[in-house]
């Protein structure tokens, strides 16, 4: 068995049974360097890629986290030299699980793999527009809505109403709350938006003040043959919670879209320009209508991370469709910010639109491609075994890059660094052409051909 010269970095006591358990002749690793560095800027970076070099090391553990965001910038040299990045096993992890460098798969956080500042929210400040309010969010068992009960339900609010039609996602949500300490706070319901009549009585008996509409199908590949339920999900079911709303005297409504509705290329983005026409065609009530455009979730149910991810675990082959294939970003954190902050905007006294759209600056898009090495290296893993040297090619319903505004829009203002409101267009939904279309066609190239034209 070969040996391998390792480095370790950021090297503390919490650490002390992997340092042994290296230095042991018995190993296979030999230790060539330790950095107790405990301040980055006192760093000397550049001398340290040298000495990587000069004493070929083919493992670099990390006992601290300042690290990762250095080293994640620099990942293409890590690549080409073919440097094993591990996070090395704290004590407790020697002593129960016997994690020594190879270890499972880590959950790296948003920061790390897209080294930029993300949209953040100041919970501990008063919140009018949130105090004493019965807020209902529908689809509230998935990765958004999941995310956004996690942070309304530690504010003042009156309670909680999730409903779902996912009845595994709603006890899995349930097993990840504290129950016993909000359980007055939360009502679960089990209710599908497509049943109009069941959803209005819902709505009746909740009489919320605040809507958070995040239930969608948003699969793209999934939902191409299957686009008689993506139209009934996305735009009926949108239709029948604002109709809802609207009859039972909701005060604001929030809807979440996406990226995909701006010039849309597939039933996911047809779907979800439609459902953001829906919005705008009740601007004639008194409820407030915020839209809220988001770039790719990472790590929701789903994702491409989440594929990744399995892939990896399974030891299969990461398949790409090209190397050019680039996406904007945001983490689960930073969605459910932005939510709360456009039901901010929408329910000032100053504001008077019925509709507004609001979209986040994500930073620049990132390689579909690079966001696999970034997650291969600091697990551990090599590109060679887990990321195929072949390209499948893109298809008709997929585009290189994602804009989060369509070539009709424009940004009209400004609201911070990171919020910006765009003016978008939108046409009148007529709800029975729709039906008609799902009814009647028979193949789903006809029905997907029909909605186009509605667009």
């Amino acid at each position: 068995m070969s040996n391998f010269n390792i480095s370790i970095l950021g090297y503390n006591n919490n650490y002390k049974k992997f340092l042994s358990h290296i230095k042991d002749k018995k190993t296979k690793y030999r230790l060539k360097q330790i950095d107790n560095s405990k301040n980055i800027d006192n760093f000397n970076y550049k001398v340290y890629k040298n000495k990587l070099i000069k004493e070929k090391v083919k493992i670099l553990a990390l006992c601290s986290k300042i690290f990762i965001t250095l080293i994640s910038e620099d990942i293409d040299f890590f690549i080409k030299k073919k440097i094993k990045i591990v996070h090395a096993s704290n004590n407790y992890e020697v002593d129960n699980h016997g994690y020594i460098v190879e270890k499972p798969f880590t959950d790296y956080s948003f920061e790390e793999l897209f080294l930029r500042k993300t949209l953040n929210l100041d919970l501990t400040k008063n919140r009018k527009f949130l105090k004493n309010k019965k807020i209902l969010i529908t689809g509230g068992a998935g990765s958004i809505g999941g995310g956004l009960i996690k942070k309304l339900i530690k504010l003042n609010i009156k309670k909680l109403y999730v409903i779902d039609n996912n009845e595994y996602n709603i006890f899995r949500l349930k097993n990840s709350i504290d129950m016993d300490k909000y359980k007055k706070k939360i009502e679960f319901s089990l209710t599908n938006i497509e049943n109009v009549d069941l959803l209005n009585l819902d709505f009746k008996r909740i009489k919320p003040n605040i809507v958070f509409h995040a239930a969608a199908l948003k699969h793209v590949s999934f939902l191409e043959s299957n686009i008689r339920q993506a139209v009934l999900t996305n735009v009926i079911g949108t239709y029948n919670t604002i109709l809802s709303a609207v009859n039972n005297q909701t005060k604001y409504f929030v809807h979440i879209s996406t990226d995909k509705a701006a010039d849309p290329k597939n039933v996911l983005g047809y779907t979800k320009i439609l459902s953001e026409y829906v919005c705008h065609n009740f601007k004639d009530t008194k409820m407030k209508i915020g839209i809220v455009r988001f770039g790719n979730v990472f790590n929701s149910y789903g994702s491409v991370a989440e594929t990744f991810k399995s892939r990896i675990l399974n030891v299969k082959k990461i398949k790409l469709s090209s190397p050019n294939v680039e996406r904007y970003f945001m983490s689960i954190d930073e969605a459910t910010n932005l939510i709360i902050s456009t039901l901010e905007l929408i329910s000032e006294n100053k504001n008077l639109k019925r509709c507004r759209t609001f979209i986040c600056d994500m930073g620049t898009p990132i390689k579909i491609k690079n966001l696999a090495l970034k997650m291969l290296y600091l697990s551990g893993r090599t590109s060679k075994k887990y990321i195929s040297n072949s390209y499948y090619g893109l298809n008709n319903m997929e585009k290189i890059s994602e804009n989060l505004i369509s070539k009709k829009e424009k940004i009209i203002n400004i609201i911070n660094e990171k919020i910006l409101e765009i003016n978008s267009k939108y046409k009148i939904v007529y709800f029975n052409k729709i039906k008609k279309i799902i009814t009647d066609a028979s193949k789903n190239h006809k029905i997907k051909r029909d909605i186009k034209k509605m667009i």
